[in-house]
């Protein structure tokens, strides 16, 4: 789906951009931020469909309880 691919990308590089990284044109350094994002916000916190609407850390916390 593009709406998601386009919010993905789009706050990826804002974050990247807002660090520095973009504006030096290293791509060493847009590496490991694009890698911080996806792992720490996008797959953890982001609302999946397939687990009711509860990010994954929620989901997990919810089958502990």
């Amino acid at each position: 789906d593009k709406g998601i691919q386009s919010v993905l990308v789009g706050g990826a590089v804002v974050s990247i951009y807002s660090r520095g990284a973009y504006r030096s044109g290293d791509i060493d350094l847009v590496e490991p931020f694009l890698f911080d994002y996806i792992e720490r916000y996008y797959n953890r916190r982001r609302r999946h469909s397939a687990l009711g609407y509860l990010s994954p850390v929620e989901f997990g916390q919810k089958m502990i309880a």
